[in-house]
């Protein structure tokens, strides 16, 4: 009778636990990643060197110089909290 009622708890446990995860489980699994993604961390801003780190602008019939900067953005999925990404933005200064 005892190991009936024993067995018995640790079946419920395992159900009910079993029952707790299921919606995780599907989330994840449902969760294609192309929703939204949000920013959690990101690089200081550097300069870009060599020819790409310099842009030259014609405005208002002058020539404007310009440097470039660019910086790493870090993101994350809303939905699941993976796949992390990245992309690079870029900035110009004016040199003049």
């Amino acid at each position: 009778m005892k190991q009936r009622l024993t067995k018995g708890i640790l079946a419920a446990v395992l159900a009910f636990t079993t029952i707790q995860s299921i919606p995780l489980i599907t989330a994840n699994a449902a969760c294609s990643h192309n929703y939204r993604h949000y920013a959690y961390d990101s690089t200081s801003w550097t300069r870009v060197y060599g020819p790409d780190g310099y842009v030259t602008k014609w405005e208002n019939g002058r020539k404007i110089h310009y440097i470039k900067y660019q910086k790493t953005v870090y993101t994350c999925c809303v939905n699941c909290g993976g796949d992390e990404g990245s992309y690079v933005v870029t900035t110009l200064r004016c040199i003049e």
